[in-house]
């Protein structure tokens, strides 16, 4: 009886043993404990079936026990670790599908597996693709009728903490290099042009998808240059893996860029930005739906600004720096894009004289139309826009160019660059039909006359030399205008010619164009 007894206390510590041991190892699979208890109950029962005929009966009635002790005690288990439920938050556009859960408390991070799965709670598309306009801006309902302040005020709330929740999840899967968030693609060059053996420096090219263009400038359809360090031996492996990788960022709660890297040979690199491609076009996303108008990056430089052979008011010329990139509207404003403001604001629309709206340039608009334009659009975008200072706008015009125009000296030429009183039949044109200069601007040359930022100089003398508008001295109510018009000789289009408008006064040859830092 000692022996049965003693044999029993051995069997039941080898089932709890077992199952423990599965339990390490397959924490949430509950069939393999059983299983290891129904292992060791079989072994029980041939251990007992030396002592007793009826040892079947007492290993049946032991596993049974069992298994109820390891079902109750994964019961249990799972019990006291369950996380606490997360405040049910108001989904606020037909497009999100579902919501993230409330991120776990763990030194450790979540494994590659858990995080793919934590992205199909971000919102997703028809397609079943993340929907980062929805995960970047979702949009917070309006109150409801029957919604109390106090109500709204706690929505509005939740909805805050919702906001983070999804960059959270985001950023961890980004991490992880879960392909859904990839954010664009690096080109990889391998040579003497683009690394450097010395340093360890590669030079490569990033191409962002649609939907990252905001974290990297908010440039569409562009290409920029980035680095990152790399041995030689790595380089050789990592160029073997293909020349083409992922590239990913991470942002802060603000939207703002965090990190950026490339990964490849399982591991990641990090990226840092060295600089704009000229000609850059980019689009910002306005608070109230769709963009603004398209935009150019000029990179950059000096130049010598004025005519020793133009106007008097052309002269001096003098070396201007500019130490900074910005950027310049790919167009003359048009009147879609100013009608729009209008609608939003209030503003009185101008008159089209009959002519179209549309994608023509805008006419009719004074200097305090312009400013308040941009302005606008500031505020829409979170972005500088302001009017071109008159350097800003002649360093774009020139393009590079020492020349009378963009283009060169001939005149005879200007047909293909511009709309003036030889081609364009007494009226403006829409936008972009004649071809750019060489940083890719339309219609800096004839259409119409664009306002800048300064005031009137009738020289520069004293003029700044940093590309800064000069809105000192001069004259109070009168501001300068620059490119020529519809209306205009071709001496008047000149990239150094200079003419003046009031600054209450539009009429139907002025219109213009944005820059923005």
């Amino acid at each position: 009886m000692i022996m049965l007894t003693l044999k029993i206390i051995i069997a039941i510590l080898f089932v709890f043993s077992g199952g423990l041991a599965f339990k390490r190892m397959f924490s949430e699979n509950l069939i393999l404990e059983l299983l290891a208890g129904l292992v060791s109950s079989v072994a029980f029962v041939l251990m007992l079936h030396e002592v007793v005929d009826w040892s079947w009966l007492i290993g049946i009635t032991i596993l049974v026990v069992v298994m109820c002790i390891v079902v109750l005690y994964k019961t249990v288990e799972r019990g006291n670790l369950s996380s606490p439920s997360v405040p049910q938050q108001q989904q606020q556009q037909t497009n999100v599908q579902s919501q993230p859960a409330e991120p776990k408390s763990s030194a450790k991070p979540p494994s590659k597996s858990e995080v793919s799965s934590s992205v199909n709670q971000l919102p997703l598309n028809a397609k079943g693709q993340v929907d980062f306009t929805a995960v970047f801006s979702p949009i917070m309902s309006e109150r409801e009728v029957l919604e109390t302040t106090a109500e709204f005020v706690e929505r509005q709330r939740q909805f805050e903490l919702y906001k983070l929740q999804l960059i959270d999840i985001f950023n961890q899967a980004s991490l992880r290099q879960v392909s859904g968030v990839r954010a664009g693609t690096v080109s990889l060059i391998l040579d003497k042009a683009h690394y450097d053996a010395d340093t360890g420096i590669f030079r490569v090219s990033v191409q962002p998808l649609p939907w990252s263009q905001q974290f990297v400038l908010s440039l569409p359809n562009f290409v920029f240059e980035a680095i990152f360090r790399i041995g030689r031996e790595e380089v050789k492996q990592l160029y073997a893996e293909g020349n083409e990788k992922p590239w990913f960022v991470t942002v802060t709660k603000d939207h703002q860029l965090q990190s950026s890297f490339l990964a490849g040979m399982g591991k990641t690199f990090p990226l840092e930005f060295k600089g704009l491609v000229a000609s850059s076009v980019f689009q910002d996303r306005l608070k109230n739906g769709g963009w603004g108008p398209k935009m150019v990056w000029i990179p950059k430089g000096s130049f010598n600004m004025g005519s020793d052979t133009g106007e008097s008011n052309e002269k001096p010329v003098h070396k201007v720096t500019i130490g900074y990139d910005y950027a310049m509207s790919q167009y003359e404003v048009t009147f879609d894009d100013y009608d729009r403001f209008c609608e939003a604001t209030g503003h009185a629309k101008p008159k089209d004289e009959g002519w179209g709206r549309g994608q023509r340039p805008v006419i009719n608009v004074n200097w305090n139309d312009a400013k308040a334009y941009t302005q606008w659009l500031a505020e829409q975008t979170g972005k500088s826009y302001r009017l071109p200072s008159e350097a800003e706008w002649e360093y774009a015009c020139r393009a590079g160019a020492t020349t009378a125009y963009s283009f060169g000296d001939d005149a005879s030429q200007l047909g293909t660059y511009a709309w003036y009183d030889k081609n364009s039949g007494g009226k403006t044109h829409p936008v972009g039909e004649k071809k750019p200069n060489a940083f890719g601007l339309y219609d800096m040359h004839g259409n119409v006359w664009e306002w800048c930022e300064d005031l009137w100089h009738s020289d520069y003398k004293g003029a700044p030399t940093d590309g800064s508008a000069w809105i000192s001295g001069g004259t109070l109510d009168a501001h300068p205008l620059r490119g020529g018009s519809w209306n205009d000789s071709d001496s008047w289009l000149r990239c150094a010619f200079r003419s003046w408008g009031n600054t209450t006064v539009g009429n139907y040859f002025g219109g213009l164009r944005l820059s923005r830092m």
